[in-house]
């Protein structure tokens, strides 16, 4: 009898489990699309600008940094090095500046393209353009300014903001 008995416990868990099993609880291709990889956003193609007003207009942005990062190290002891070159002779310009504890940010020209690259060691690279309507450097990508998105993130890890 005992035997009996144990053998109806099994079976009813047995049965309690394939039940569970079988109970559609939650439908796991409800949530598919969330899973999905959400569509690159498309860069914008650039407006044209003249070599000559591209020249000026990114020397006069490399200058700018470099001044608001120079008044910036006499305040903040985290900024080692400030350097600004001509990569390989070329128009190609290069600023580098190296913050302890966050890592090098570079701002480089490419004349050629008619175009500012930002290399952020927090947020990646970004490409900007000159966009002449508003005289300030966007991002083809989400049209955001290099000036605001580089003293945001500047501000969070430095004592005092860029003053551009």
């Amino acid at each position: 009898m005992l035997s009996l008995t144990k053998r109806v416990l099994n079976l009813v868990k047995i049965v309690k489990k394939t039940h569970l099993i079988h109970k559609p609880q939650y439908n796991l291709l409800q949530n598919v699309d969330r899973l999905k990889s959400k569509p690159k956003i498309q860069e914008k193609p650039i407006p044209f600008i003249e070599k000559e007003d591209f020249q000026g207009e990114a020397n006069l942005l490399l200058y700018r940094l470099e001044k608001a990062f120079q008044d910036l190290r006499q305040y903040e002891e985290k900024i080692n090095n400030i350097d600004r070159f001509n990569e390989n002779d070329d128009e190609d310009y290069k600023l580098q500046i190296d913050i302890k504890e966050v890592g090098v940010y570079q701002v480089y020209t490419d004349f050629n393209q008619r175009q500012i690259y930002l290399f952020s060691p927090i947020s990646g690279l970004f490409k900007y353009y000159y966009d002449k309507n508003t005289e300030m450097w966007k991002s083809n990508k989400d049209e955001h300014f290099l000036i605001e998105h580089l003293t945001r993130e500047i501000s969070k890890y430095c004592k005092g903001y860029l003053q551009l």
